[in-house]
């Protein structure tokens, strides 16, 4: 219920502004601004959480407020009529239930962490995710499908009141959970300019690590938001279309998760990080070369592969570069330099979002370059940033725990062809498995 509340809402908010009006440069500065509060509420969570010392009643406050925010935002349509005002006061409600999102965020995850166990802590997350990401997948379809049904603003009212539902039903979920007083590890949970410097003159392959982190995902993020500009202003796909390629990043991340895992467990999360990253410039290649001119089922199938390869990229250079900061974060510490690096990362994607913005409207919409025209050259710039930003970190920080020594040209192709086939074969055995002993209890119980 908490997962598909946000395929209800939260992800279909730059189609919201876009129908509102709102320009590249609006959706770039939206983005920021709510990266930014996100961000910027990280050294001040912790203190609000110590001072009303318990997690769950701030988690619980913090989610009826933020939820409670969507119902303005619902309303915007009809509240204001057509003009710029609707699209800044979507950002100002956006920005509030983002802030308390964020608090939320910081609050659950300390919560849930002191009341899982650690022996059960993998299994229990990764069965979490998986059903999560089923349920946001089905939602964000069923959303898609709404909005192609009830055409214009009204279909966003809609599903966002879907979504608000559902939020206020997670809500009387999580007043069930028992609380748990707040350990001394809790209270260390926050952002330190002290901790941070202290990091960088002492623990040299962290900070060379958070370093290349930055600039990643700088480089990674200056496009994001535009990406659905692109596909539902510019290749007029239609929301129904859009649900349907975004539930198929959601199942190719969640399904390549499950093999970087294991590779990087028996690699090492240096390795996979290294060989991960040298796919990431090869994401936003296949949208340069889609034009509006072709046909829709060739449009869709380059979606499709640029889709899947983003997910199988991104699913493993997102896993190994977490479980290399847990290698190299100090133990006794651990919570604060993640901290840091999350306030550090944040910022950069915030900067991103909105050097994007300036550039896709001040320079590239309405131009060309080569084949290339408008938010295109936007996406090439993301690839080159991505070639070279953050090459001078790569090579600065090393394994923590060395794994046997291999071929690194034959791991990279291996990584890339072999492994993956040998994982999906496996799945799709399981799978048919599975729905045989599901057909076959089926079969026993319509037999009685």
């Amino acid at each position: 219920m908490s997962d598909a509340k946000y395929g209800f809402s939260d992800y279909f908010t730059t189609p919201f502004a876009l129908a509102l009006g709102a320009t590249s440069e609006m959706i770039g500065v939206m983005d920021s601004v709510i990266q930014f509060i996100g961000t910027a509420s990280q050294p001040f969570a912790t203190k609000i959480i110590n001072k009303v010392g318990s997690r769950k009643k701030v988690s619980i406050i913090c989610s009826l407020i933020q939820r409670s925010l969507w119902l303005p935002v619902m309303l915007i349509p009809f509240l204001i009529g057509a003009g710029d005002a609707r699209i800044w006061l979507l950002i100002a409600l956006l920005s509030f239930a983002y802030l308390f999102r964020s608090i939320n965020l910081t609050s659950w995850t300390s919560w849930m962490l002191d009341i899982v166990p650690e022996k059960i802590r993998g299994r229990f997350f990764a069965k979490k995710s998986s059903i999560g990401n089923i349920a946001y997948m089905i939602a964000v379809i069923m959303a898609g499908a709404l909005l192609q049904w009830f055409d214009g603003t009204y279909g966003f009212t809609l599903i966002f009141g879907i979504g608000l539902l559902l939020g206020f039903g997670a809500i009387i979920y999580m007043r069930k959970v028992p609380d748990l007083k707040l350990s001394e590890k809790c209270k260390r949970f926050h952002f330190s300019y002290r901790h941070f410097l202290h990091g960088v003159r002492n623990h040299e392959n962290h900070s060379n690590f958070v370093f290349f982190m930055v600039f990643v995902e700088f480089a990674r993020n200056i496009h994001a938001p535009f990406i659905v500009v692109f596909l539902l202003r510019d290749l007029h796909l239609g929301y129904f279309w859009f649900s349907v390629l975004s539930s198929i990043l959601i199942l190719s991340l969640t399904i390549f998760q499950i093999y970087w895992g294991g590779f990087s467990d028996k690699y090492g999360h240096n390795r996979t990080l290294k060989i991960t990253y040298t796919l990431l410039p090869l994401i936003p290649v296949t949208l340069l070369f889609i034009s509006p001119a072709y046909s829709f089922m060739a449009i869709i199938l380059m979606l499709m592969i640029y889709f899947i390869f983003d997910g199988f990229a991104s699913a493993g250079f997102d896993l190994s570069a977490f479980n290399y900061l847990l290698e190299t974060a100090p133990k006794e510490e651990s919570h604060v330099f993640i901290a840091n690096y999350r306030f550090l990362t944040g910022i950069a994607i915030s900067l991103a979002y909105l050097t994007g913005g300036f550039l896709a409207t001040q320079y590239f919409e309405g131009s060309s370059f080569l084949w290339m025209t408008g938010l295109q050259i936007l996406f090439l710039v993301s690839i080159l940033l991505r070639i070279t930003f953050p090459l001078v970190f790569i090579s600065r920080f090393q394994p923590v725990f060395h794994k046997k020594s291999v071929n690194g040209k034959k791991l990279f192709v291996n990584a890339l062809t072999t492994y993956p086939k040998r994982e999906l074969v496996h799945e799709a055995f399981m799978l048919s498995h599975y729905m045989h002993k599901i057909e076959k209890r089926m079969f026993k119980l319509s037999g009685r």
